[in-house]
């Protein structure tokens, strides 16, 4: 290869967050100049927030991840999505395009403080295997209109909406085997 690749620490893709370079870190705000950077640079980890689930463009940043994954210079990299809203089908998506990490991205902007606590967080529970081996495989996230989501279960015909307590502690957790819907699920014909 022979040429010289200037090296980075991070790179974020945030459509929320600035288009900037700092401190070995650089910000961008789509898949293309992520995918332009991650190949000029060569980062050790980068960090891509994902839009809300009901967003169109949601399934860019996702095959954004797989082209990184399969790339033989960017292979090596380490892959974090931040997401909110992340049902099992999701989870497997992103575990197919070869994500090491998933974590919960953070509510309005991120800046370089928020990304070193998210880094420093990070831990086996967050490695996506971890993640979907507890993610109950019936859990998904459904648009309920133009403005947010609602975690269901489609084991239940998507007709029970969860979260607090239940969703913690059952659907999210290895737990999930003992749920009542889990062991006898009634799905769509």
């Amino acid at each position: 290869m022979g040429e010289a690749l200037k090296t980075m620490r991070r790179l974020v893709c945030d459509a929320l967050g600035p288009a900037r370079e700092i401190h070995g870190e650089a910000w961008v705000r789509t898949p293309l100049s992520c995918l332009e950077a991650a190949f000029d640079t060569v980062p050790d980890m980068i960090l891509i927030r994902f839009p809300e689930p009901d967003d169109p463009v949601r399934e860019s940043y996702l095959e954004l991840c797989g082209i990184l994954k399969r790339n033989d210079r960017t292979r090596n990299c380490r892959v974090t999505a931040l997401m909110s809203g992340a049902g099992r089908p999701f989870v497997d998506k992103l575990y197919s395009a070869g994500v090491d990490y998933a974590a919960p991205a953070p509510g309005g902007r991120m800046d370089s403080g928020t990304i070193r606590e998210i880094i420093d967080a990070l831990g086996e529970e967050h490695r996506l295997s971890c993640c979907r081996d507890r993610l109950c495989p019936y859990l998904r996230v459904v648009a309920v209109d133009t403005a947010g989501t609602m975690t269901v279960c489609g084991a239940y015909l998507d007709r029970m909406a969860l979260g607090g307590r239940r969703l913690h502690e059952l659907c999210e957790t290895e737990n999930h085997i003992g749920c009542e819907y889990f062991q006898s699920p009634r799905v769509r014909s």
